[in-house]
């Protein structure tokens, strides 16, 4: 079953990210410091990456947009979805900055996808993706962006953490900038 990460679900998003042990809590695009104060942070003090977001998803923030697969009431896969604009840091990287993305308020990025180890390639990632276009749409989205890191060689599980592209290819997501090593690919809902 598809859920919104809101109050309700917000303890089992949290128990997926310890439980996977990814201290991030899925909150890279927010912290505005230098990779060595993230890396720190991410190492000595993931409590504070999990109240920062717990602080956005009960203020509603649309920052803390995202969809959990869960199982009864255990999370088995994540993925952020948010307008891009509330990307700050994904928006300045050299590789985005330069091109046309569209209207960052009304196109949503996949800043982020989590499945559990022992449940990866049962679909997770793809059954996220397959359910993203309604809550984008009821949200009042026009658009998904997708931002997957390509390679000519196999990639880490923990390296395909934006999603891998061939997920993007077979939801029919059309490829908006080929700029390797991470294409834009985008699907219009309107």
């Amino acid at each position: 079953m598809i859920r919104e990460l809101n109050q309700e679900t917000f303890a089992a998003y949290r128990a997926l990210f310890e439980e996977c042990h990814v201290t991030c809590f899925c909150n890279y695009w927010h912290f505005e410091g230098t990779k060595n104060e993230w890396l720190e942070r991410c190492a000595f003090a993931p409590e504070t990456n999990a109240r920062e977001v717990e602080s956005r998803v009960l203020a509603a923030s649309p920052e803390a947009r995202g969809l959990l697969f869960m199982d009864e009431a255990r999370a088995l896969g994540w993925v952020k979805l948010v307008p891009r604009a509330t990307l700050p840091k994904m928006n300045r990287l050299p590789v985005y900055k330069s091109l046309d993305l569209g209207d960052g308020d009304r196109t949503y990025a996949v800043a982020c996808m989590l499945v559990r180890p022992e449940f990866r390639g049962k679909g997770i990632a793809r059954a996220l993706l397959q359910a993203a276009p309604a809550f984008v749409s009821r949200w009042g989205g026009d658009a998904i962006q997708g931002f997957p890191r390509r390679s000519t060689e196999a990639l880490y599980p923990e390296e395909v953490w934006q999603g891998p592209e061939a997920l993007f290819r077979g939801e029919n997501f059309e490829v908006l900038h080929d700029v390797p090593p991470y294409p834009v690919f985008q699907k219009i809902l309107r």
